[in-house]
């Protein structure tokens, strides 16, 4: 410090002996000329013989002291060394010496407090006195703790005045301008003091503070503005009004806004309000736009600014997407022109001069084509049924959509030509008439071009009809309609369609037996065989008949869709008659009926068979008969009557007459009564003679052999019982009786009790299908069928009654019964006198062998 005293010391260590130490000074290190040893001291060429009053030196064992009793500037600021005697170099230093300034001190303004945001101020300070070298002033604030913080935005200009000073020394000014506008650090809201703070090397303090300024408060810029709604987008519908604000963040002083749309300034502002915030403004504006569609896509933001910011601070920028309408389609052919021809393939095109936005999606108002998506329909392959066809383009966007707004085109109608379509009336491709049926069949056509019409085979008629139609008429017909394409280079257009005609009738039956011939014992096939339209057949059973009479039926064998065959095994006379066939197709014949029948006859060849009892009673001195019934196929060829005791063929003379009659044959086949178309050979007596009685043979002879049976006539003596044996369906020729009922001559009582009968399947069918139409009564309590001549039912008896028995000659009450049937005892009532016998055969149903019961007497 200037005017301070100040020591220097020289000490050289590590030598064995002493050393003279000198001291020396230069403003150029060593610019030395002479020494002064017993000064010890060296001055520099320029520097003045030194005055022994300011320096005072020491020396010891090497080590030298040197005090410099008043440090001047001019005298001692320079580089001071140590030397050795011999002059070299022990060390330097460097001696700057100081002028201390007296402080620092605030000097202007002494005003109001200071708003930044509305204008602008200047604040100086200076050093107390003289300062050298220069000092450091910065400008401090009070934080919000009252502590002293540097004020690092602006050090402050600094200027100095050396004209009351010397010796290099000068009071410093230190100077803040603060413009209008300015921010505190991270543009908060701040409001302090300031104060100017010195550092000097002389001072022992770090830091000297001036007094404090006034309050000073700083502007706050915009530092954001909010778009509300603050939507990056904003989509409205076109003819809408949107009312969109702006507000900024707070501030001071009050900012500026503007509201932009594209590169455009709005100033359809509706509203701008102005609000305080601890002393900050809060700017809002509103502004209203009637929404068009020259708004699409352009930015709508607002900025803001406060003076002398310097900067617009802009908003989020939204983006107005503004939905409007696409205009009116119209539907073009693409790329040729109407008519199209079929097979092909046709384009139309939705055109659309404005497309709307969103871009309007296009929609066909079809039932045919494919869109490509690109406002296409394509129509692959056409036909006859795109010709008319109505088709509008429908556009639909987001406007119209929430505007219930329907954009279509007009309805354009196709133009398709193709190969006529033919069509039936009625319309059938398959027709099924019934035989002597007319038909009427029109045949129409549509085409485009209009075609012509005509039946093949018709004489160029288009209507097909046919009078009293034959099974010869089916057959298939063709209809042809033609016509020329007009804009597709006349190509021919011709179709045709076919009626395949099917004449329904009824089935032509014909029958076949195999063999021709049928002898008794042998196998016989009936073959049925069916044709007719439609060939599908429902066979019925089989009808034997004899005559008029119903015999069996006889489920037939359907070998085939159209054959039906009966296959009889072991032919007996009892299945030679009719056997018809009965087939229907569902359609009536010749005469109305639905049931088609054909017979077949079955003539049994074999010998002569005779329907006799073996045992006449004649009165003595009376005329008599033996007439003996029988039945021959192939005719008879002799009958002759013989006695047995000598043998001897019996000739027609006075006395007998042997002859042969016609006669009706009353019988049993297949437990039905039948009458046959047969003969009696008749043996005549003038008067019987004692010598007439005995027995007798018949021989019949046809071409197939001789049968032979033997009689006995018996003298009838008045009041004695006599037994008769009466076969019953007894055949003669080997066919055994089902059983032999011995009556009592004269009138009697007989009583049957029959048990539940065991029937075959076709005699079961017989009794139920015939029972109305025979001389049956049925039992529905017990379920049972009886045959009997004058039945009568006694409801409180099981038994059937028989009244009136006669014996009759020409009548055969063998009834052949049912096989598997079984019978109960046999029970009878007759007069004191009268025995009745009977030969049974009993088939038994238990386990075990069968069993022959005869001339069992009941009583």
């Amino acid at each position: 410090m200037r005017g301070s005293p100040v020591r220097a010391n020289c000490t050289l260590t590590g030598s064995a002996q002493d050393v003279t130490i000198l001291f020396s000074f230069s403003a150029v290190w060593p610019d030395l000329v002479r020494c002064v040893p017993n000064m010890n001291l060296c001055l520099p060429t320029s520097y003045p013989v030194m005055e022994p009053v300011f320096y005072k030196f020491w020396t010891g064992s090497n080590s030298a002291w040197i005090d410099i009793l008043s440090l001047d500037r001019i005298r001692d600021q320079a580089i001071w060394g140590c030397l050795l005697g011999n002059q070299t170099t022990l060390g330097t230093i460097n001696l700057t010496v100081f002028t201390s300034p007296k402080g620092v001190k605030y000097v202007q303004p002494i005003l109001p407090d200071i708003d930044l945001g509305q204008e602008s101020v200047t604040l100086i300070c200076e050093t107390g006195s003289c300062s050298y070298p220069a000092p450091q002033i910065s400008w401090y604030y009070l934080n919000n703790q009252q502590q002293n913080v540097r004020y690092d935005v602006s050090e402050g200009s600094m200027v100095n005045n050396a004209s009351a000073c010397d010796q290099l020394e000068a009071i410093y000014t230190s100077t803040l301008h603060l413009t209008r506008g300015t921010t505190f650090q991270g543009n908060i809201d701040f409001k302090t003091k300031f104060a100017c703070g010195m550092q000097h090397q002389s001072l022992d303090a770090d830091i000297i503070y001036s007094e404090f300024s006034n309050y000073v408060t700083f502007a706050v810029y915009v530092s954001s503005v909010t778009l509300i709604p603050g939507n990056s987008s904003i989509t409205l519908l076109e003819g809408d009004q949107m009312i969109i604000k702006c507000v900024t963040s707070p501030s001071r002083p009050r900012p500026h806004i503007r509201w932009w749309v594209g590169n455009e300034i709005k100033t359809d502002i509706i509203k701008e309000s102005v609000s305080n915030s601890a002393n900050l403004i809060i700017m809002e504006s509103e502004i209203s736009l009637i929404l068009n569609r020259s708004y699409r896509n352009r930015l709508l933001y607002c900025d803001t600014s406060v003076p002398e910011q310097g900067t617009w601070i802009s908003s989020m920028k939204s983006q107005i997407n503004v939905w409007y309408p696409p205009s009116v389609p119209v539907v073009l052919v693409y790329n040729e022109s109407f008519p199209w021809l079929e097979n092909r393939t046709g384009t139309l095109e939705c055109y659309i001069s404005e497309p709307g936005n969103p871009a309007a999606s296009v929609t066909w108002a079809s039932t045919k084509g494919k869109p490509d998506g690109l406002g296409h329909l394509i129509l692959e392959n056409l036909t006859a049924s795109h010709n008319g066809l109505a088709v509008k383009c429908i556009l639909s966007n987001n406007f119209t959509v929430i505007k219930y707004l329907v954009v279509e085109s007009l309805v354009r109608n196709l133009e398709v030509e193709y190969t006529p379509k033919i069509q039936f009336v009625p319309n059938q491709t398959n027709v099924t008439v019934n035989e002597t049926r007319d038909l009427h069949v029109t045949c129409i056509s549509d085409g485009n071009p209009t075609p012509y019409v005509e039946w093949s085979n018709l004489n160029s008629s288009n209507v097909l009809y046919m009078q009293n139609i034959s099974r010869h008429d089916s057959r298939t017909y063709v209809c042809i309609a033609k016509s020329n394409s007009t804009n597709n280079g006349h190509i021919p257009l011709q179709s045709e369609k076919q009626l395949q005609l099917t004449v329904q009738f009824a089935p032509e039956i014909s029958v076949k037996v195999t063999p021709s011939i049928v002898d008794v014992n042998s196998d016989v096939r009936i073959e049925c065989s069916a044709h007719g339209e439609p060939s599908s057949y429902k066979f019925y059973d089989w009808t034997h008949k004899l005559g008029d009479t119903k015999l069996r039926y006889i489920e037939g064998i359907v070998e085939s869709q159209s054959i039906s065959a009966v296959r009889l095994q072991n032919i007996t006379i009892e299945d030679m008659g009719t056997y018809t066939c009965s087939v229907d197709n569902g359609i009536k014949g010749p005469n109305g009926g639905i049931v088609q029948s054909v017979e077949a006859q079955i003539d049994v060849v074999g010998v002569p068979v005779t329907f006799v009892t073996d045992t006449f009673f004649r009165e003595i001195n009376m005329p008599a008969s033996i007439k003996i019934p029988f039945f021959s196929h192939p005719i008879i060829i002799a009958a002759e009557f013989f006695r047995i005791q000598n043998n001897t063929p019996i000739a027609s003379d006075t006395d007998t007459q042997v002859y042969l009659i016609e006669a009706n044959i009353s019988t049993v086949f297949r437990n039905t009564d039948v009458v046959l178309q047969g003969m009696k050979a008749v043996l005549d007596f003038r008067s019987l003679k004692e010598s007439d009685f005995g027995q007798y043979t018949l021989v019949l002879s046809n071409s197939k052999g001789n049968a032979t049976i033997i009689v006995h006539l018996n003298a009838l003596v008045e009041g004695t019982p006599q037994m008769l044996g009466i076969p019953v369906a007894g055949i003669a020729g080997g066919v055994s009786a089902g059983f032999v009922l011995i009556l009592v001559m004269g009138l009697g009582i007989i009583l049957w009790r029959r048990s539940q009968q065991k029937m075959q399947n076709n005699d079961k069918n017989d009794v139920v299908r015939e029972h109305k139409e025979r001389s049956v009564k049925h039992d529905t309590a017990s379920g049972q069928d009886y045959e009997g001549l004058h039945l009568n039912r006694d409801e409180a008896s099981p038994y059937l009654q028989f009244n009136d028995i006669k014996l009759e000659e020409n009548r055969n009450t063998n009834t052949r019964p049912p096989e598997n049937d079984s019978y109960e005892t046999l029970h009878s009532y007759s007069n004191n006198d009268i025995q009745l016998y009977t030969s049974l055969k009993i088939p038994k149903t238990s386990k075990g062998s069968e069993k022959m019961y005869e001339n069992t007497q009941i009583q």
